[in-house]
């Protein structure tokens, strides 16, 4: 994955960054500006779904706690 070079709490930080940006251009009236807007939302939302999750388990790991605390936690996470 990506994350593993890069760095997992710098792709979170790009999921917030890029949503912002997607965010921002649904005010423009420009169909060019619009659709650039829907294709910032699409990479934020594939971020969204996979760098927090995957900063989650690599801190999971660093501390190195049982398999069960990552369940629970994935659990109340998910709720």
């Amino acid at each position: 994955m990506v994350f593993c070079i890069r760095g997992r709490k710098r792709a979170c930080v790009t999921y917030c960054i890029t949503y912002i940006l997607s965010c921002i251009t649904k005010h423009s009236p420009q169909y060019k500006v619009l659709m650039v807007g829907r294709v910032l939302g699409g990479i934020a939302t594939s971020l969204l779904f996979s760098s927090f999750e995957s900063w989650l388990v690599a801190e999971h790991n660093k501390v190195k706690k049982g398999l069960c605390c990552i369940k629970l936690l994935s659990c109340h996470v998910y709720l």
